[in-house]
């Protein structure tokens, strides 16, 4: 249930681009404290849902596809590393069967629930103005995490 490493790089690579620029790799990556090449892997899948527009040419680089407020932080995270919810049993690490259900299974399920509602009901642009207002957002944009090497 965890986002995967290039998730939570498209959230920081879609939290920067919430100002509206087109910034070219090696500056969004710079940004965001990771490689190019971690820029790019964290990115395809956002071009490929429309919410990210890569842009070809000396002059090019990503932009976000659409305003930050329609664009939720679940919609980020969901695009690059799949669905946020896990159906293995947090108590027997299998799969849960509808039929037969640990004591927490619905306490489990719950949490998820609630968790993708959070994240689907926070869009980049409240995000970044949040976390602008909390005097946080350059943490968040410097990333969260040293580049790798």
């Amino acid at each position: 249930m965890r986002p995967t490493r290039p998730a939570r790089y498209a959230v920081l690579a879609a939290a920067r681009l919430a100002a509206g620029d087109t910034l070219p790799s090696k500056e969004l990556a710079a940004h965001c404290g990771i490689t190019v090449v971690a820029l790019g892997e964290a990115l395809r899948p956002l071009v490929r849902r429309g919410l990210v527009r890569g842009i070809p040419g000396p002059r090019g680089g990503y932009r976000l596809a659409c305003a930050p407020e329609a664009i939720t932080v679940l919609d980020v995270l969901e695009a690059v590393g799949g669905p946020l919810k896990d159906a293995r049993c947090p108590v027997h690490d299998r799969s849960c069967f509808a039929r037969v259900t640990c004591p927490v299974h619905d306490l489990w399920t719950d949490g998820q629930e609630r968790m993708r509602a959070a994240l689907g009901g926070m869009t980049i642009g409240a995000l970044v103005a949040e976390l602008d207002s909390a005097g946080s957002v350059d943490r968040l944009l410097t990333g969260l995490e040293p580049a790798p090497r």
